[in-house]
């Protein structure tokens, strides 16, 4: 393995911003051990009564970050069109690295290949606070405790110390050609390896992780993760750029009881609604096809076929977040903004242009009281 180590220069920080949390694992409908139809209905309901209240308290109170390939970050009231801040990054790899933690730091990946460099910002005011240097990464992601984990397509997985002073641990037990991580409800680590999806748990007590099991049924190209509120892993699945799929498993299981291929092609990212709806970014490359533009698929919990396709104002789709309200924030990578749609993608509401150019990296934070 490769040695990795980063230099720092420090400022203090106050903390200010502080990531959505997953739900809970259960098992999924259609499922061995599914909750009954009428129990998941009543849990849907509660939800939808719930969705107007969370989408005041979600604008009022959440804030979306925007990374841009061309040396941009800012920071939006989530119903606002205009950024409350922008401010130019170091350079940019084209790499979607961007991840906010409870101490209310935001890291970005803003080097490039030959140059990689993660720089640390104060989430809520976008002041500058280090830089750490040494290899590109291609994911961040807030991990317990604030620890930020970060893959570069490589053999080891980096763990970086909450306030960005360096890395203080590595995780390289199969671990091969990881590109892109993900926490599980339960905690656990999820790593999209070449052709697996590697799964680590916790050693009590420190940032060290124990390999478990790896899921390969279904799998040859990994290229997204994503989670619902009852714990099902959604894989998206890449093998080329005119064909995918989206391979389910309920928590603890090896084998996908649920296969998607309607309407995905190169899926690039994924995201769940607190409605158990998903949503699967497809960025194709295919002349033949026509899909040059790419599409967004919305998927219920019941169907492997898409009940709506969103177009309108997306061009090549890399990034997806859902608010608290079920807004689904959309990054078009071909300078089409961020694409703003409201619950279940019925409608367009807005998109956000100013400050934004190229967008590849999305995270939405509440900050603390």
């Amino acid at each position: 393995m490769r040695n990795l180590s980063f230099g720092s220069r420090g400022l203090s920080i106050s903390a200010a911003a502080v990531l959505a949390a997953c739900g809970g694992s259960q098992q999924p409908i259609g499922a061995p051990g599914a909750m009954p139809l009428s129990q998941t209905s009543a849990i849907a309901r509660h939800a939808k009564r719930g969705e107007s209240m969370r989408g005041a308290e979600s604008a009022k109170n959440s804030f979306l970050y925007v990374a841009s390939l061309f040396f941009e970050l800012s920071k939006f009231r989530l119903d606002g069109s205009m950024p409350l801040r922008t401010v130019r990054l170091r350079n940019s790899n084209g790499f979607q690295g961007l991840a906010v933690n409870p101490q209310g730091y935001l890291f970005v990946e803003s080097g490039n290949v030959s140059d990689g460099t993660i720089s640390v910002y104060d989430a809520r005011t976008l002041r500058a606070v280090r830089e750490l240097r040494g290899p590109y990464v291609s994911w961040l992601v807030s991990g317990p405790r604030g620890y930020i984990y970060a893959a570069n397509c490589g053999d080891a997985i980096y763990v970086i110390a909450p306030d960005g002073t360096g890395v203080v641990g590595f995780v390289t037990d199969h671990v091969v050609g990881a590109c892109k991580l993900a926490f599980g409800p339960s905690g656990d680590l999820f790593v999209e390896n070449q052709n697996s999806v590697a799964i680590y748990t916790p050693v009590s007590g420190s940032e060290q992780w124990q390999f478990t099991r790896e899921l390969k049924k279904g799998i040859r190209h990994p290229n997204a993760l994503a989670f619902d509120r009852l714990g099902n892993l959604y894989v998206g699945d890449a093998p080329s750029y005119k064909s995918g799929s989206v391979v389910v498993f309920s928590s603890g299981n090896s084998s996908p009881y649920r296969v998607i291929t309607s309407g995905i092609a190169a899926p690039a990212a994924l995201a769940t609604d607190s409605m158990r709806r998903l949503f699967v970014a497809n960025d194709p490359f295919s002349v033949r096809h026509g899909f040059l533009h790419g599409w967004v698929s919305v998927y219920v919990p019941t169907s492997n076929e898409p009940v709506r396709r969103l177009k309108e104002r997306i061009d090549e789709p890399t990034a997806l977040a859902v608010s608290s309200a079920n807004e689904l924030y959309i990054a078009n990578y071909r300078g089409g903004g961020v694409a703003v749609y409201g619950p279940a993608g019925k409608q367009l509401l807005r998109v956000l242009i100013d400050g934004v150019h190229d967008p590849d990296a999305l995270a939405i934070a509440r900050p603390r009281p």
